[in-house]
Formats: structure tokens, sequence, C-alpha cells
């Protein structure tokens, strides 16, 4: 059996599915990623086969997602795209590109990336047995329940919670107004104008962000145990458990980052924080140079503690004076780092969060983006007790310090993360979904 994996060109999203696409490779598929140049060693690093393909259809120009830059850029980009429909060329173009490979490679089963919800209506994908893979939690919509972009907490009073959630979509609308930005549906329904109510007709539009898809089964790459308990059931969703990679191939470390290493093992008596703000930090949010600054000032006023942090797109030259109780790296292997750290400040990515409690690291997750799910995520870490959150926007070295003397010296956090991984950790979705994707051909001997 032959299977194509189609994931946003994102290293979080390619990442999520590594683990989950071994335990289909253990049954005999043969597995085939379709990304872009730049990702195609590190698809091979990891087993696996890679072709070369362009999963996104609505990058502006330059490569760089909308949300990147000024209004006025915005504004300027989309009024040229629709004097131009330059966008719906370009996404004729990929599609007729992706259209040939799936011709040629003939997959028996393709793995759509949820976030790519929309291209299953441009590729030829209909007749052929489809899943989509969501590397979120749920997105689904529940009356009563945060949606996962929101940065709300259950406790939030009623009236107030529909308050802020209308406040939010209002902010957003007004944003998408004044840029002119058409959004990906109309995109859609422009290139494929003559499929316009048979799309319409199975979308799930009931989601947080990108829409689902009527009639296919969604594998969630996460556990249930993570999410909120008001999610329960819902139809055609199959949550996967826990997908950690115990044994991804990092990249070959360097010099340095053995040395940091060697420097954590020498002072392991001491406490050590590990923070990192993923690796496109800066373009999700320019205001994370300023949180980091905020950060390196509750170093120098604790010198007792270490900080590990990986600065992603930031250089160090941007940085002020560095203490010497903080190691600064562009990268660093954040599985071996994790081994030896007792907190983490992360921005709130699932990968990240879940890495941090399989290892019983306590969190102080403070979102880079508004948008998406790190919010929710943050919201499900105060939730279950693991850690706790913040707003980048106003962060200061006092409350950041709070913070994480907080989480050095309590024990309520530790207990908590053990139970929360006792629980994930007993979930087994696996089985059901192995027997979906490859029907009769998995013996139960095989599970």
């Amino acid at each position: 059996m032959t299977i194509l994996v189609l994931m946003a060109d994102a290293i979080g999203h390619i990442n999520g599915t590594y683990n989950f696409c071994r335990k289909l490779q253990a049954h005999g598929a043969r597995i085939v990623y379709g990304v872009r140049p730049q990702m195609l060693s590190s698809i091979q690093a990891q087993g696996f086969e890679a072709i070369v393909s362009n999963n996104e259809f609505f990058f502006k120009r330059g490569g760089l997602g909308l949300e990147q830059g000024s209004w006025l850029e915005k504004l300027s980009e989309n009024f040229a795209d629709i004097l131009t429909h330059e966008k719906e060329k370009f996404a004729q173009a990929i599609a007729q590109q992706l259209d040939q490979l799936i011709t040629q490679l003939n997959p028996d089963v393709v793995l759509l990336d949820s976030f790519l919800s929309y291209n299953y209506f441009l590729l030829n994908l209909k007749h052929r047995r489809v899943f989509l893979l969501q590397t979120m939690l749920s997105t689904v919509k529940r009356k009563g329940v945060p949606p996962l972009y929101s940065r709300l907490g259950m406790e939030t009073n009623g009236w107030l919670k529909d308050l802020k959630w209308q406040w939010g979509r209002l902010k957003n609308k007004w944003q998408r107004l004044i840029t002119l930005e058409r959004g990906v549906l109309k995109t859609v329904l422009r290139v494929a104008s003559d499929q316009k109510s048979e799309i319409l007709a199975v979308l799930d539009s009931k989601r947080s962000f990108r829409p689902g898809i009527k009639g296919r089964q969604e594998i969630i790459m996460a556990p249930r145990a993570f999410d909120l308990p008001e999610f329960g059931e819902v139809q055609e969703q199959y949550y996967a458990g826990t997908q950690l990679n115990h044994d991804r191939i990092e990249v070959e470390l360097s010099k340095n980052e053995l040395e940091l290493l060697q420097k954590m093992d020498a002072r392991k008596d001491q406490k050590w924080v590990y923070c990192s703000l993923g690796t496109l930090n800066l373009l999700h949010n320019p205001k994370c140079l300023h949180f980091l600054e905020q950060v390196l000032e509750v170093f120098r006023q604790k010198p007792e503690w270490n900080l590990v942090l990986a600065t992603g797109m930031i250089e160090t030259r941007q940085l002020s004076k560095v203490p010497d109780n903080v190691l600064i790296y562009k990268k660093v292997p954040q599985l071996e780092v994790l081994k030896r750290c007792q907190a983490i400040i992360t921005h709130g990515g699932l990968n990240s969060v879940l890495e941090a409690v399989d290892h019983k690291v306590p969190l102080l997750v403070y979102p880079l983006n508004e948008r998406w799910d790190q919010n929710g995520n943050a919201a499900r870490v105060e939730y279950y007790g693991v850690g706790l959150r913040g707003r980048m926007q106003n962060a200061q070295a006092g409350q950041i310090l709070k913070q994480l003397d907080l989480l050095l010296h309590g024990e309520v956090c530790l207990q908590n993360l053990q139970l929360l991984k006792q629980k994930i950790g007993a979930e087994n979705g696996m089985e059901s979904i192995l027997e979906m994707i490859f029907g009769g051909n998995l013996s139960k001997s095989m599970i």
C-alpha cells in the first residue's frame, strides 16, 4: 500500500506526523511525503521517501503568509491580486502540478493536512481514499466551550465570554475588510467555480480555522486527555493518542550543541529553564524580541538559575548584553534539553507542549499568535494545572520571575503533570485508526 502524505509547509505540522507514519510503515505501508525542496533532507533523514510538491496554494508573493506585514502592505498585496487574479492563477498552476504527481504516484491512500482541507476540492482526490490529519486539537466549535484560538478559560462568566468572542470576531472581520482580504474560500470558489454548489454542500464550517469535509474521517494527532472534557465524541473524528516521537532523528548535533548538553550535565544540581518561541517567532509576533529582553532581565536578577535560549529567527546581536547564566543557540536538541531542565517557556505549539508534559516539565506559555491554536493550548495547560500562561503584549520581567518561581518550586504542578502523563499514556486510539486505513489488509496479529 502506498500512502501519500500532504502536509502544510511548517515544521510543527510535519514533525507531528513522523511517529504516526512510522506506525503505518511498520504495517507494510510505503510512505511518501510531498514537500517543498527545503524539507526533502529532513524527511529523508527520518527514513521516509519524499517528492517535491507545493502543497500551499495561497502563499503571497515572496512565500510568506498574509498575516505578516503592516495593514498597508497587506492592502496593496490584496489589491494587486484582485486586479491580476494572481492567487487564482497560482492555485491553478499548483493544482495542475499536484494532480500530475498524484496520477504518477497513484497512491492507495492520501493523508491530507486538515489545514489544507481546501486542497481536496482543487485536486483530483474525490475518488481516492482520503483521510484528514489534524495536527492541532479538535477545532470543532461547541456551544459554551472557548474556541481553540481563544485565550478564555472555562471559568469565564457566560455573558462575558460571549462578548469577548464576538469582539474577537469583529476585529478579525475588520482587519480583513480594510486590507481587502478575500479569504481562502472565495479563492477556491473562483478557481473551481463549476463545483461551487458541491463544495458548499460538503464543507463543515463549524470549525475554528479551516473547515472540515463532511464524510471524510479526520485523525487528530494528539491525545484526547489533553483536550477539554466537554469535547467528547465527535462524528468522523478520531484521536490517535500521543504521537510523540521519542526516537526522532535529530539533525547531527553540532559541537556547540554537544557542549550545551555537557554544560547542563555538569551543573545538574542547579535550576535550568529552557526557552523557545518556535522557529518562525519573529514572523508571528515582532514583540517576541521585547519579551525575550524581559526573560533575560529575569536571569540577571536570578543568577542562581540558568537559561537555555533557542532564538529561532532572532539574531543574538539583536539582544542586549547576555548574562553569564544564559546560553544562547539558534536551535537546540529539544528532547535532550527537556530531559535536563525544570521548566520551559514556550509559545504554546502543541508538539512542544506535549513533549514538555511527557518529560514532566512545568510550562510557562506566552502565545505568539492570536489567530491560531496557541491560546487554546495555553488555556488547557492552565486548566489541567501543568503550568501558567501570560500575554506577550504586556509581559514584564517581574511577572515572569514570579511565574517561574512558582513553577520551579511548586509540587502541585509536578503532581498534575504526572497524572496527565498517565492519562495520556493509557489512551490507545491507533487500533481503530489502523483498521480504518488498512481495512481488510490488516490482520489482528499486526495491530
